[in-house]
């Protein structure tokens, strides 16, 4: 997946300590703060490659990994501005 500007951004992290990104794996995010049942979330934008499109196309599945202690997370498809404007 590749990492997108997201609508609203307010926050953009960085490498954690110790990695590069000269690692192709390793890049900034942007994220916007927002909340959700009274609680601070924190949101991310994600594009498949045209392979990834591809293997979800044909039944794939999009895994979540997180690195550390499991946080309370989701997924979820948020329309373009475009179609959000003719809602």
């Amino acid at each position: 997946m590749i990492p997108k500007r997201i609508e609203g951004a307010s926050h953009y992290f960085g490498a954690p300590d110790g990695w590069s990104t000269a690692d192709p794996a390793v890049a900034h995010l942007a994220v916007r703060v927002t909340g959700v049942a009274g609680r601070k979330a924190y949101e991310s934008a994600w594009e498949p490659t045209p392979r990834e499109l591809e293997l979800i196309l044909r039944g794939g599945t999009v895994v979540l990994r997180v690195l550390g202690v499991q946080p309370p997370v989701m997924l979820y498809v948020e329309a373009p501005p475009a179609l959000i404007d003719q809602e």
